[in-house]
């Protein structure tokens, strides 16, 4: 009897230490899930043909007295950027394999269209997608590429909330100048989306300077996303909804989850003892 009973004991802890076993992957699993779906850069984000539109504005100051913009450089140098003032670019996704795009931008100038291509990986920048598409899920601090090692990346200075393409965004923000080139002197601030990386509005100055590097010519961009098919009003519950409290939301519905797991282990336990008691 004795014998049997210690088997029992032995049976039941071993039936025990199986449910607590189960219920712990159970529990670990759910964490897993709601840490991978959170944090998970562009996951299911990006597709072929998933395009944005930009509106550009130019506005050109001559620095230099009205007789020295007769000159023929400068004349044609004014007439491109009127070419693209109040102009529509459209930036379309040819190809996605994530982190690797390939982007074409169709821009609709005064004078004609052109079309530009840039490929690369947003997570090293390599080898050229000209800030169209950045890394997603920057925190003030990172570099733009995340995982470029160039000391000249730009890096994030803050990550401010605006509207772009009619919705709320949270954006992540760089301000930066580059060394003067063929006689450009440049200056860019420019806001990407968070969750994408998509890039949403970009202003740049360029002084083009003289031998004496004194400008001659000061231009400033502007290029404002109008419409996407690569965010939507869900992204970001909190600032597109009127419930803000969608975080708490989620928190609740994770305990209730792991709480029902809990309750229908320990009724099934409550039943087998209930099942063994009888049979004795």
């Amino acid at each position: 009897m004795k014998t049997s009973s210690k088997r029992k004991s032995r049976g039941k802890n071993l039936t025990d230490w199986r449910n607590c076993n189960l219920l712990s992957r159970y529990t670990i699993f759910i964490i897993l899930f709601i840490a991978l779906t959170t944090s998970c850069p562009i996951c299911k984000t990006f597709k072929k043909n998933d395009y944005a539109v930009y509106k550009v504005t130019v506005s050109v100051k001559t620095v230099l007295p009205e007789d020295i913009t007769t000159n023929e450089k400068i004349e044609k140098i004014i007439d491109y950027y009127e070419s693209i003032n109040n102009t529509l670019w459209n930036v379309t996704i040819e190809y996605v394999k994530y982190p690797n795009f390939r982007i074409t931008v169709e821009k609709h100038l005064k004078n004609g269209t052109s079309t530009e291509e840039y490929e690369g990986n947003v997570e090293t920048g390599n080898p050229d997608l000209n800030m169209w598409i950045i890394s997603a899920n920057l925190s003030t601090g990172e570099p733009i590429y995340r995982w470029n090692s160039s000391g000249k990346i730009p890096l994030i200075e803050s990550e401010p909330i605006y509207p772009f393409a009619n919705l709320t965004r949270k954006t992540v923000y760089a301000n930066f100048s580059l060394p003067i080139e063929n006689g450009i002197e440049s200056s860019f601030g420019v806001f990407w989306d968070k969750k994408t990386g998509v890039l949403c509005g970009m202003s740049s100055t360029q002084d083009y300077l003289d031998q004496d590097f004194k400008p001659v010519i000061r231009v400033v961009t502007n290029i404002v996303i109008i419409e996407t098919s690569m965010w939507t009003e869900n992204d970001y519950p909190d600032l597109n909804t009127q419930n803000g409290n969608w975080f708490w939301t989620y928190l609740i519905a994770t305990l209730g989850i792991i709480s029902l797991i809990l309750l229908l282990f320990f009724i099934k336990r409550r039943k087998r003892k209930s099942v063994k008691r009888r049979r004795k």
